[in-house]
């Protein structure tokens, strides 16, 4: 699609470097996106560098044009073992402790790989200061992998885990088997998890020629975003990555994808209705998809653009199809915001659709679901793509707006660039993304070309969910329909004939050589990252006292909140969620402004109001562009002071609450928290939840809102903040005018609870089943911690940082016991913290393990790495507390990249510590914590106080895992 932004400018450059300056820009492309440069080596690998000085930290990602779209059936699953198999070591890290022992020291707050159809990517944000160590992490990762048989056998186990977990997911096996539909030839090619036989059988010979073919610099690239300086960035990467070399007579995936054959784009002989019964779903609603081939990114790239146009059309909430959809009464979709539409685009693999949710299931369900269909793809679609005024000057300017809008505040961020570059570099759209190459202008008649090519004239996949027990009473009707039902255990496409492979024939012999001499960075003196102590903002107050924090910033994003002490501690367990679902009265519906009108004004202006609800206190905001800020005002205060309890308002709230209950009770993970907050806060007032609960649900009444909302305007224990380009006296006129009005009664304002401490009394594991756990089992090891602003907090925040590094190298990568475990401490008035492994596959050794991992924490110490022989090479909290201490401190320099990150923060502060600033004061609590707090707040929490066991796993498995 067009982008129109302004040309690049760089920033003045020292004289010291012109010189070296003068050579560099030879390789540099200016591009017309503000702040991004483009550099390319000599050996193909491609450079995108985005310059933002806003806080002192630098992303890396290093991105593979691969996946599973170069996958066959003897190879599916292998790319995403890869990528595993990138953080066990190489030629500057030896072994996987080594790896995580160089991202602690780096001071990387989070990192990962993914593996998706079109693209690997690995990445990490780190100290800026850290540049030079964090490129050449990478560079040894990609160019000196090493492979050794015990961590290739480990690692294979924690992907295989993942692959059974998957299996045991309907949504999974809902998805994958319409891939097997909609690309019958090659399922494997839209399928990163992959085969299990394959994974399972998988030699590393494998490993080598995937690196061998695809791991070479012409078909990579690095994405470098942050406080950094784009040449020296370039010099740094040439001088680290300008020798690796590609394989002889292999070429970038770029060229060969262009003389690839493309998959059918009709691959259905007809129509296909496919009904899956799904636990997850609330027994008084259904889902309707309807999916087609779309067009793919290598092939189709002007068809791209009018789906895009086209989805964009439709997805307005007063749209046609949107509209009409909802006039059929015999339909039962109660409004627009039960329609939506999608588009999913891959370089071959792309997929196009909508959906419906729709009421009352029992009443001829499949039936319905062909009529809705019928009449989306051969009426709605097409009077789409005839309308003269969905194409008018007016609505393209719109549109065009809402795609400049759109990439403003992705952009707010350094990584958000990079992030949106790497797409469009995968998907060869970079030279449109660049604004090089214009795609052609939006034009009706190509609109309606798209939607006869691609959706009337092709055959569809409908695909219906719904809940088991009304599916159990329609069975006969679906089938006699001539409808398809996938089951839970449906065949997946790789265990089918069709798709069976020769595992013996699997390779064991490759004739790459792994480089032995590879960039080993300057060590360094650590710069330490001082967080700016000063912070440019007003605190004001309205003509009623109520205070008003702005703090300006020059980010074209704004964002508005009002946040009202109290929270969900204020009431009994029964009436969990109450406080949530006025919050989204207010953020959907007004006296002024109903909730079609607020939809359509969020749609065309690119705000969003929202809220989110915390044990003290809940947060109504708005956050979106600068421009639209002063029309959106008024429709946000209005929501604030007269929610319009409207009845299609709560028929959205109500549904939403069932199907949350929904989940709660059919998602393993979903399950296990609650049923541990059930426990452990039993008589407790935080028994008490932010969202609906199995025991409240039926509980939540209009008019137990209503009051709820006198309290809170009665009260006035509320304060209202504002981050961007606020001008303040502006903002305090407007507000006064309407909340500035407000008369308060001292009497309604909240008295803070005094909450006492959890007790938790030592009993035996609980352990529950589910279906949905199939193959694997969740676990939470669950403890008090430190209560808010105490003396151990801080303490606790770095153990359970430490912690969850040993965790990792005992329980995951010296055991296989799952596939992630840490220690997830929460600070409140009452805490409770968890140790959780995450989709165990090995039931009888995960208790032992984690006893055995909290021993040497207990006693100081870290567990570096495994040697051959099974035996450990140790460390000591002293040793590495300087690492996480960083960790820590990058974490608070990431909150504080976005306004909406600098808005949260600064409500959280307010609301949890009374002090703007509290996080700021942290900085300075954290370099007063010794090795010696840290270890006996570990030993007083996690080893002293008492601690249990919850589980949910497959049913029959309860007595194979052991916790203890």
């Amino acid at each position: 699609m067009k982008f129109n932004f302004v040309k690049a400018i760089r920033k003045s450059i020292l004289l010291s470097v012109l010189s070296a300056i003068t050579a560099v820009n030879v390789f540099a492309e200016k591009t017309n996106i503000d702040g991004l440069f483009r550099f390319k080596l000599e050996n193909g690998l491609e450079l995108y560098v985005a310059e933002n000085h806003s806080v002192p930290l630098v992303y890396i990602e290093l991105a593979v044009r691969t996946g599973a779209i170069n996958q066959t059936k003897e190879t599916a699953g292998l790319f995403h073992l890869y990528e595993h198999m990138m953080f066990k070591g190489n030629a500057l890290y030896k072994d996987a402790a080594s790896v995580t022992k160089a991202l602690a020291d780096l001071g990387v707050t989070s990192h990962n790989g993914t593996t998706s159809t079109d693209c690997v990517n690995y990445f990490f944000t780190i100290p800026s200061a850290k540049l030079e160590e964090g490129l050449a992490f990478w560079n040894a990762a990609v160019r000196t992998l090493s492979i050794t048989e015990k961590e290739f056998e480990s690692e294979k186990k924690v992907v295989l885990s993942e692959i059974q977990g998957d299996q045991a997911n309907p949504s999974y096996v809902l998805h994958y088997f319409s891939n097997l539909l909609l690309f019958p030839d090659d399922p494997c090619k839209t399928d990163p998890r992959g085969s299990f036989d394959v994974v399972g059988n998988a030699t590393v010979a494998q490993m080598r020629n995937i690196q061998k073919e695809f791991y070479i610099p012409c078909n990579s690239a690095i994405f470098v975003g942050g406080d950094v300086n784009p040449d020296e960035t370039y010099e740094l990467v040439n001088k680290i990555y300008g020798t690796w070399k590609n394989t002889p007579g292999v070429v970038s995936q770029k060229v060969v994808s262009a003389s690839g054959n493309q998959p059918s784009l009709n691959p259905l002989s007809e129509t296909k209705f496919l009904v899956m019964p799904f636990d997850r779903i609330a027994p008084d609603m259904a889902q309707i998809e309807i999916s087609w081939r779309g067009p793919d990114m290598d092939y189709n790239y002007e068809d791209v653009v009018n789906a895009v146009y086209l989805d964009y059309v439709t997805g307005k909430p007063d749209s046609l199809l949107k509209t009409k959809l909802c006039e059929k009464s015999e339909y039962k979709i109660p409004d627009p915001n039960y329609v939506g539409t999608y588009t999913s685009f891959g370089r071959k693999n792309s997929t196009v659709g909508c959906y419906v949710l729709l009421k009352d299931p029992s009443d001829n369900l499949a039936g319905r679901a062909k009529d809705i269909s019928s009449y989306i793809q051969n009426i709605l679609y097409p009077e789409t793509a005839s309308d003269k005024k969905a194409f008018s000057s007016k609505n393209v300017k719109k549109f065009k707006t809402a795609q400049d809008d759109s990439f403003i505040k992705t952009s707010e961020t350094a990584e958000g660039i990079v992030t949106l570059a790497r797409h469009c570099w995968i998907d060869g759209e970079m030279e449109y993304f660049l604004g090089n190459r214009k795609s052609s202008s939006i034009k009706q008649s190509k609109v309606q070309k798209y939607v006869k090519d691609y959706l009337e004239s092709r055959n569809a996949l409908v695909k219906v969910i719904v809940n088991p027990s009304v599916y159990q009473k329609t069975r006969k009707e679906f089938l006699d329909a001539g409808y398809y039902e996938v089951k839970k255990n449906e065949e997946v496409w790789w265990q089918r004939e069709k798709f069976a492979v020769d595992v013996n024939s699997f390779p064991n012999d490759s004739d790459f050589i792994v480089e032995s001499n590879i960039y080993v960075p300057e060590k360094k003196d650590a710069e330490k990252n001082e967080i700016e102590q000063k912070r440019n903002v007003e605190v004001v107050e309205l003509k009623n006292g109520i205070k008003v924090y702005v703090q300006h910033t020059n980010s074209k994003v704004n964002a508005l909140a009002i946040g009202c002490m109290g929270g969900y501690e204020k009431y009994p367990p029964e009436l969990s969620g109450l406080e949530g679902n006025l919050f989204d009265v207010m953020s959907s519906s007004s006296k002024k402004y109903s909730m079609e009108t607020r939809n359509q004004m969020q749609y065309e202006n690119g705000v969003s109001i929202d809220k989110y609800c915390r044990t003290l206190g809940s947060v109504l905001y708005m956050y979106g562009m600068e421009k639209y800020f002063d029309r959106m005002m008024d429709v946000f205060v209005d929501g604030f002071l007269y929610p319009e309890f409207a009845e299609n308002v709560m028929e959205n709230i109500f549904d939403g609450n069932e199907q949350r209950v929904q989940n709660i009770l059919n998602s393993p993970e979903a399950l296990l928290q609650w049923t541990i907050g059930n426990d452990v806060f039993n008589n407790h007032p935080y028994k008490t939840v932010g969202g609906v609960t199995p025991d409240s649900v039926k509980n939540i009444t209009v008019e137990k809102m209503k009051d709820v909302h006198e309290q809170i305007i009665g009260g006035g224990d509320f304060f209202i903040v504002a981050i961007g380009t606020v001008k303040t006296k502006k903002l305090v006129k407007t507000l006064n005018k309407t909340i500035g009005n407000l008369e308060f009664d001292s009497a309604r304002k909240h008295v803070m609870q005094n909450i006492p401490p959890v007790k938790i009394e030592k009993k035996k594991p609980m352990i529950l089943t589910h279906p949905s756990a199939a193959g694997t089992a969740y676990c939470a090891r669950v403890f008090a911690s430190p209560v808010v602003n105490g003396e151990d907090t801080i303490p606790a925040f770095l153990a359970g940082e430490i912690y969850s590094d040993i965790l990792y190298n005992v329980v995951r990568e010296h055991y296989g016991i799952c596939y992630t475990p840490y220690s997830s401490v929460i600070t409140s008035k009452a805490p409770v913290s968890q140790d959780y492994l995450y989709k165990v596959s090995d039931y009888k050794n995960a208790g032992k393990a984690v006893k055995e991992a909290m021993g040497y924490m207990s006693r100081g110490v870290t567990v570096e790495k495994s040697n051959e022989d099974g035996s450990y090479v140790f460390s000591t909290v002293a040793e590495n507390l300087e690492s996480y201490r960083s960790k820590w401190l990058n974490s608070k320099y990431g909150n504080s990249k976005t306004t909406s990150g600098q808005m949260f923060r600064m409500i959280s502060d307010i609301m949890y510590h009374e002090d703007m600033d509290y996080d700021l004061k942290e900085v300075e609590l954290i370099k007063k914590i010794t090795a010696e707090d840290i270890v006996r707040v570990f030993n007083k929490y996690w080893v002293e106080g008492n601690g249990n066991w919850y589980a949910v796993t497959f049913p029959g498995n309860e007595k194979n895992l052991i916790l203890e």
